[in-house]
């Protein structure tokens, strides 16, 4: 079992208590497939946030989003129809 401190089997060294609680409420909706995924794809976003140095809550700005979500088209994770 994860120590107290651990909300996340996946939280980066550089997230904040504030976006591990977010991750949290957000994924305690879920279960089973659903929750997998969506952890999954929370991973995938925090990992991409601390690759640019970017806290995934606070600073975000639209072109963030937009270059996030180009890399996930590149990586043929979206439907082309709804690039930006």
């Amino acid at each position: 079992m994860p120590s107290p401190t651990t909300l996340l089997p996946f939280q980066p060294a550089t997230m904040s208590t504030a976006a591990q609680l977010a991750a949290v409420s957000h994924l305690v909706r879920y279960s089973g497939r659903a929750r997998t995924l969506y952890a999954y794809q929370l991973r995938q976003q925090f990992a991409w946030c601390e690759g640019i140095a970017l806290a995934p809550l606070a600073g975000i700005q639209r072109t963030h989003v937009d270059l996030y979500t180009r890399q996930l088209g590149d990586g043929g994770l979206m439907d082309p129809r709804l690039s930006p």
